[in-house]
């Protein structure tokens, strides 16, 4: 079974990203994954280079602490993305 890594963003300190957290845990509780990590970048811009969680994942990425990787995009439905090895 694939180990499951969740990365969420919101923008600004004053939006919520719990509501992307609950579909992404939808998702993977609908299809039986194991959720091995979740990242989160509370008050991040997607326009910078360096988000603090998503440089946590990269490298835990790195050290095979998960395989697939779900992300939320406009209109908050999940998307699932597999390692390259796995593609």
């Amino acid at each position: 079974m694939p180990r499951l890594a969740l990365y969420a963003r919101v923008s600004t300190a004053e939006q919520h990203v719990e509501p992307q957290l609950h579909a992404l845990r939808a998702y993977a509780e609908a299809r039986g994954l194991t959720i091995a990590a979740e990242y989160i970048d509370h008050g991040v811009s997607g326009a910078k280079d360096r988000r603090p969680a998503l440089d946590r994942l990269l490298a835990d990425a790195r050290g095979r602490r998960f395989d697939v990787v779900a992300r939320p995009y406009r209109g908050m439905r999940a998307t699932v993305t597999q390692s390259d090895e796995e593609q």
